[in-house]
């Protein structure tokens, strides 16, 4: 059965539809899959996989963050997006609730698959007797992605107070969250208050977040001088902060994976360096939308960016899976000559490597892009206070659940054949909080998202 025709997408298109926003969001996961398929080398120690970060080879290799490092974009994205989608709520009478519930399952149904297909398979590795650091390690690795929906529904839960304060005090809003960060990092990294540095996970992003509230309302700059005066201003304060104030060049954390890492990096917790990376992407970027707006109308060209559109989210989950999958099939059977150095047979391969992970991406997409298309969550029964605390709790579990499961792999030594009950538990009671997961099938109210 044939799809849609580029025509056919064309004419379904709104002549409103801000197609810029839809390339940057999905550009951005692509930088991210390259880069990660990049950066991280696999090697083969003792008959076993092993996996490090290009950075301690190749420590000039840490420049390529500032293009590889999105993730600031992709929040900025998804303030412009919260802030349209919050009014359209609004004009619908749609609780605050309903709308978070709906955004909750928009991220975690095509998650499920990829931590439901893995537990089975640390369950199994394990009980065929797969050392218990290779399958930690491993599950680790492929859950990599998730750390991400975490961070960005907890700050996407706040969307619709932070959007009020942003409606009440405009710049000032944005400027206490960031000032908030700034005065954690700096506390954490340079007073030794080390707990105070997590709270950055908060602030930092919700900053970010913010300055698409900005975008979304047109009050960035609009001339090509301005936007890109604050790309060059925002890369000028992060050049400032690695050269003057001793922050990281690496724009993510540097260290080989399940190595010592270093006590203070840029993302763990994120430091104001990745704000002022933002800003700096985002203007130079700003400086691009025009001709690259024109560039988008081409029907072809639009068509690739919604067809993409409609299965990033099963790319971006599952990208580390095909290399793990990929790797464990060719580096300890010698299909693939493993090498310890950053060679010239290293960067000759890196063509084929890349075709060879592109190609089993597309095998696991096609398995599980239908998860893409989530139900509708279901309604919650309470109101008001309730219903927030509810909506909270669900946030925290899948949160709390999920940051354990990426820190420590889908292994436990204590736990029923090797599995980490508690992360797994709390992830799934959470999932059941925001009508992600239900126990039965109810009919939705009609006042539903």
């Amino acid at each position: 059965m044939s799809g849609p025709t580029p025509e056919a997408i064309e004419a379904r298109t709104p002549a409103d539809r801000y197609r810029y926003a839809d390339f940057l969001r999905v550009a951005a996961i692509v930088v991210v899959v390259l880069g990660h398929w990049l950066l991280l080398i696999v090697r083969v120690d003792d008959g076993r996989l092993a996996y490090d970060v290009m950075f301690d080879d190749a420590p000039a290799t840490q420049w390529l963050t500032w293009i590889f490092q999105v993730m600031p974009i992709f929040f900025i994205v998804g303030g412009y997006a919260n802030a349209l989608s919050i009014r359209s709520a609004r004009n619908k009478g749609t609780r605050g609730t309903d709308w978070l519930r709906a955004r909750a399952m928009r991220l975690y149904w095509p998650l499920l698959p990829l931590v439901a297909v893995w537990t089975l398979l640390a369950a199994a590795l394990f009980t065929l007797g797969t050392p218990t650091d290779v399958v930690s390690l491993t599950s680790q690795v492929v859950l990599v992605p998730a750390w991400f929906l975490a961070a960005y529904l907890g700050v996407v839960s706040l969307a619709p107070f932070t959007f009020r304060l942003h409606e009440r005090y405009g710049a000032w809003a944005l400027a206490v969250m960031a000032g908030a960060a700034a005065v954690a990092d700096v506390l954490s990294r340079f007073g030794g208050l080390h707990v105070i540095g997590w709270s950055t996970y908060l602030f930092l992003w919700v900053a970010v977040h913010q300055i698409g509230y900005f975008w979304q309302e047109g009050r960035l700059p609009e001339r090509l001088a301005g936007r890109l005066a604050l790309g060059i201003a925002g890369y000028a304060v992060l050049a400032a902060l690695v050269f003057g104030a001793g922050y990281d060049v690496a724009m993510v954390g540097a260290g080989g994976t399940g190595a010592a890492q270093e006590e203070h990096t840029n993302t763990t917790p994120p430091s104001i360096a990745l704000l002022a990376l933002g800003v700096g992407q985002l203007g130079l970027l700003l400086a691009a939308e025009k001709p690259m707006s024109r560039w988008l109308e081409r029907p072809r060209v639009w068509y690739w960016v919604v067809m993409l559109g409609a299965v990033i989210m099963t790319v971006y989950l599952w990208h580390m899976t095909a290399m793990v999958a990929v790797a464990a099939a060719a580096f300890p059977t010698g299909i693939w000559p493993p090498t310890d150095t950053l060679d010239a047979q290293f960067w000759l391969t890196r063509p084929l490597w890349f075709a060879t992970l592109l190609v089993a991406l597309v095998v696991l997409v096609a398995a599980f892009r239908r998860f893409e298309r989530s139900p509708a969550p279901t309604p919650t029964t309470l109101s008001g206070t309730g219903a927030r605390i509810k909506a909270g709790v669900g946030v925290l579990a899948t949160a709390a659940g999920l940051a354990l499961m990426v820190v420590g792999g889908l292994h436990s030594e204590r736990g029923p054949a090797g599995l980490p009950i508690l992360p797994l538990a709390l992830f799934v009671a959470g999932l059941f909080a925001l009508g992600v997961l239900r126990f039965r099938a109810e009919k939705a109210r009609g006042d539903g998202p």
